[in-house]
């Protein structure tokens, strides 16, 4: 058995994809998770702070639409900066579900939300 130091990048590696040998009970853990409830939570903070998100730039988009000042460069540049963020949230809700569920060799892409 093949044994590295704790502070090589081998043993960084191999601590990170430890679940691909079947290691940790084959659980696959992003972004320091432990535990699938963890996983489920990261999931559903990006979706819900994206819809917050989406209305949130909903109500800029109508105040500025149904107000009289549209030349006011405060106006404009918030109306703006809603565009964008309106994107980046539709990003966030939809998230995984563009991923594929599974890779191009067939095996699970271990992907909460996946249904691409």
């Amino acid at each position: 058995l093949l044994q590295l130091s704790q502070d090589t990048d081998e043993c960084f590696l191999g601590q990170e994809h430890n679940w691909e040998c079947g290691c940790n009970d084959g659980f696959y853990g992003y972004l320091g998770t432990e535990s699938k409830s963890d996983i489920l939570a990261l999931h559903w903070a990006s979706r819900v702070s994206g819809i917050l998100s989406v209305l949130g730039s909903l109500f800029i988009f109508q105040d500025f639409l149904r107000g009289e000042d549209k030349k006011n460069l405060y106006r404009q540049i918030m109306f703006l900066m809603s565009m964008f963020d309106f994107i980046t949230a539709v990003g966030w809700v939809v998230g995984a579900a563009a991923i594929p569920t599974t890779d191009m060799n067939g095996y699970d892409s271990n992907v909460v939300g996946a249904s691409g």
